[in-house]
């Protein structure tokens, strides 16, 4: 039985992966190293051993403490670097930025759930610098922006919940409060909890989301470290990889509390760096010291004034969290503008012309391929001319791949509309359609312009191998669709199950993996029926078709009717093939290791024993499983295989 194919979607090259992680996290860096490197530990004033210091910060109505505060951040950030070890201007970013000031912070309201509060800086002093020159005219954007009030709601434990800043707030002032909030933030614990000496908290910094822990010792010291960041999960639309940074962080931190829990002083020296794929792309030094000059006793007309305002302030300005990135379509601008530069299309297309004549490096192509996207996201107009060009390129040659690969990337409506007029160009030329009609389907947000033409394609198209390439494509684009537009994913689900009823019998596994592609619970009925057909390649691909189900029922039919019920081991090997894109669930790891135990076909132990390996840390017999298989297995192929899973446990713990 031939084997379906072994992804849903045409994978991405490696520039587009490497551009993905870009947009999610190049204006990230900036936050992560001047936003996380405050907060490490701190430490209440004691009274002696036998004190009882204070869990958290506290808050009491009507409350006002005014601090001397003195902040700078410096921050280097080159984004390039991923791509090449050679200086370069993309994402690269230097600033240093300085603030002198008295910092007020005054308790407006606070009750067993919340505490609201303004902070004011007082007469701040300002000094921003970029790329080493003084930059007078940002320093004043951001001074001005620090003199307006910012209210903040905590919740109960002290956790920073949301801010609201003055609508023309600039941006470099909003990270800065945020930065120095995060700081003084001590979640402490849940007023049920089994300790009160020993807590985690889940909290935010401008990094992200993380996991703290605290510790109070017998003098009253509170230690404050990160555990860990939390990853955002994946949505089943992504079709791009999402690279963990690798942040390291030096110095430490000391905060003293009073005995009714007022933050009175805070030192902070810190230097953190980050790097992806061994390549570092930003690092920073952060020093902050903060102390209480005065507890103040604010007028009634003065808190009624903060208490106005910030009724005010709830009608008209946007609650933004310390962990406040920006969304995916402006990071995505951002990142666009950047590479872009002063670049036009005569500029691009010279350079393209050069570069033909050369053998490049594939970090010189990504280079070129990120210019020709940003191109088509920043100049929309040049996309039509970008579809022409791709009709007349050479099948096989950089000019097509660099374009065909900038226009799927850049997903608006006039680069799929470009994509889908080459694809409609080429059909006369095999070899260049299965590499256009892949990239028209893999395109993030597809336009209807991109659906009508692969459904012509799939479904009109009078040779086989147009078809069979339109079709799986058109799965892909059914599953992109399934969040956003759920209604158009269906209708294509629908076609496919129409063609699936008059379709001859060679056409009907093809159609199958369209609707494995397109990972939609509508098309469970559909396979459920196929799942019973005496075909063992229809079955196996009715099996694997349910890998990106999200129903219980799509589990309940792979390890149950397939691992166990079904006589054909090739059907058995697709499922335990699907069941790699399931969930970690205990009922389908349960279900593997039991099919581990009865399986006589050496090829599907293998693949059984590597699904396992995968989620390991979900349950620890898995690695005494491995064990065994290495030392008893009766396949000289399933020994050497269960061998290679524990010789990664060396290298890779």
């Amino acid at each position: 039985m031939p084997s379906p194919v072994p992804e849903p979607a045409s994978p991405p090259s490696g520039r587009r992966l490497l551009l993905a992680l870009i947009v999610s996290t190049a204006l990230v860096v900036l936050a992560v190293i001047s936003g996380r490197l405050v907060g490490r530990r701190l430490a209440p004033e004691s009274n002696g051993p036998n004190s009882t210091a204070p869990a958290a910060v506290r808050f009491v109505a009507g409350q006002r403490l005014v601090y001397k505060m003195d902040f700078d951040c410096a921050v280097a950030s080159n984004f390039g670097a991923i791509f090449s070890d050679a200086p370069s201007l993309l994402m690269n970013q230097l600033f240093d930025a300085s603030l002198q000031s008295e910092m007020s912070v005054t308790v407006l309201e606070s009750d067993a759930q919340h505490a609201a509060l303004v902070y004011q800086f007082r007469h701040p002093q300002v000094q921003f610098q970029a790329e080493g020159q003084d930059d007078p005219s940002q320093s004043q954007l951001i001074q001005a922006s620090l003199a307006q009030p910012v209210f903040c709601l905590l919740d109960r434990r002290g956790r920073v919940e949301s801010v609201r800043f003055d609508a023309a707030a600039n941006s470099m002032a909003q990270r800065i409060t945020c930065t120095l909030l995060a700081a003084m933030q001590v979640v402490g614990p849940e007023p049920d909890a089994n300790s009160q000496a020993e807590w985690e908290a889940e909290e935010e910094d401008p990094s992200g989301k993380l996991i703290a822990h605290y510790q109070i010792e017998s003098d009253g010291t509170i230690h404050k470290t990160t555990l860990r960041y939390l990853q955002p999960k994946p949505t089943k639309k992504s079709k791009t990889i999402q690279l963990t940074p690798t942040i390291e962080t030096q110095g430490e931190d000391v905060g003293t509390l009073d005995a009714g829990g007022s933050l009175i002083a805070l030192s902070a020296s810190e230097g953190q760096s980050m790097s992806f794929q061994n390549k570092n792309v930003g690092h920073g030094v952060l020093k902050l010291d903060m102390q209480l000059l005065r507890k103040e006793e604010p007028t009634p007309g003065d808190l009624a004034l903060l208490r106005a305002a910030r009724t005010e302030q709830l009608k008209i300005a946007r609650a933004v969290r310390l962990y406040d990135p920006p969304s995916p379509e402006q990071a995505d601008l951002n990142v666009q503008r950047e590479a872009l530069g002063n670049a036009t299309l005569e500029s691009v297309l010279a350079e393209l012309a050069v570069a033909e004549e050369k053998t490049l490096e594939e970090k010189d192509i990504t280079q070129l391929f990120l210019k020709f996207k940003a191109l088509a996201v920043m100049r929309p107009e040049s996309c039509s001319q970008l579809g022409e060009l791709l009709i007349q390129s050479k099948t096989g040659s950089l000019r097509m791949q660099i374009l065909a690969d900038a226009l799927e990337s850049a997903g608006n409506a006039q680069s799929q509309a470009a994509l889908a007029a080459a694809v409609l160009g080429r059909t006369e030329d095999p070899k260049a359609i299965q590499l256009l009609l892949p990239a028209l389907g893999a395109v993030e947000s597809p336009k209807p312009q991109t659906v009508d033409t692969l459904l012509a394609l799939a479904f009109g198209n009078s040779d086989k191998n147009i078809r069979t390439t339109a079709r799986l494509a058109l799965g892909n684009v059914a599953r992109s669709l399934g969040d956003d537009s759920p209604i158009a994913a269906r209708k294509i689900v629908d076609r496919i199950g129409q063609e699936l009823k008059v379709a001859a019998a060679a056409e009907k596994w093809e159609l199958l993996l369209t609707l494995g592609n397109a990972g939609s619970v509508d098309a469970l009925p559909t396979l459920r029926r196929y799942t019973d057909d005496p075909a063992p390649n229809l079955r196996g691909a009715a099996f694997w078709a349910l890998r990106w189900i999200e129903s219980p029922d799509a589990d309940d039919l792979l390890t149950t009717k397939a691992l166990v019920g079904d006589k054909d081991f090739a059907v058995r090997l697709e499922a335990v093939r699907a069941l790699r894109f399931r969930g970690e669930t205990p009922n389908n790891i349960g279900a593997q290791e039991k099919a581990l135990a009865n399986e006589a076909e050496p090829q599907v132990r293998i693949e059984l024993l590597g699904n396992l390996w995968e989620v390991r840390e979900s349950d620890p017999q898995i690695k005494q499983i491995v064990e065994k298989a290495e030392a008893n297995d009766p396949s000289d192929a399933v020994r050497e295989a269960a061998t290679k899973l524990m010789e990664k446990l060396q290298t890779n713990p």
